[in-house]
């Protein structure tokens, strides 16, 4: 298994703790975000961890060259962060499509049962019940508990499984054939392009998650 994480963004909500490093370095609990991260995947003996990077790019670099406790990284350069969809485009190269990948946005703190995903024949979503769904992306399931459709902050009640930023992608040659559609080429606004990317190729039913589970997430 291969790791994915996303962490280019510029954290503009975090200022001015984020004016001088990324959002993932920032310390929680004695350790960074991304630390964290990184420790949750290690039972997994992942063969190879991938930074998507960009904003303070250098500053996680360095902090890569001091941890080779975490095995064989590699970092990927996001010049112009255009959602998460290209986020996962630029990692594909170094992908193959007889190892699955998961994918954890950098800035996504869980209490989840990773280790499930090493003897898992599925593609998988992660979620997390909420009060209020309005705040966030959903996904809504079928009476057999799988994944139809995600919808964006839905104002009308559609579902309580909010998407936490965890993705287990066991069809990675799917997922690979749909990296040039038309939703990762849009001017759309970030928030749209993420929920499109997801919904036009990874959840409809005659794409990557054909066979998606739901598994609940954060203890």
């Amino acid at each position: 298994m291969k790791i994915i994480l996303p962490v280019a963004g510029k954290g503009e909500r975090m200022r001015p703790y984020t004016n001088n490093w990324p959002k993932c370095l920032l310390p929680v609990g004695g350790k960074t975000i991304i630390d964290w991260i990184v420790d949750d995947t290690h039972p997994l003996a992942p063969t190879e961890t991938i930074f998507i990077t960009g904003y303070k790019a250098e500053a996680m670099d360095r902090y890569l060259a001091d941890k080779p406790e975490w095995g064989k990284t590699r970092t990927v350069l996001q010049n112009d962060p255009q959602g998460l969809g290209q986020a996962i485009s630029l990692a594909l190269p170094y992908a193959s499509d007889d190892e699955p990948l998961l994918i954890i946005l950098g800035d996504t703190l869980f209490d989840a049962d990773l280790e499930r995903l090493a003897s898992e024949s599925e593609n998988v979503l992660y979620t997390y019940k909420v009060q209020d769904p309005r705040r966030f992306g959903v996904a809504v399931t079928d009476e057999n508990g799988r994944i139809k459709r995600l919808v964006e902050k839905p104002q009308e009640f559609v579902s309580d499984e909010a998407i936490v930023g965890i993705y287990y992608i066991k069809d990675v040659k799917t997922l690979r054939d749909t990296r040039t559609n038309q939703h990762m080429a849009t001017t759309e606004p970030h928030h749209a392009k993420r929920r499109n990317y997801l919904n036009s190729t990874t959840i409809q039913p005659h794409h990557i998650f054909k066979n998606v589970i739901i598994a609940s997430c954060c203890n």
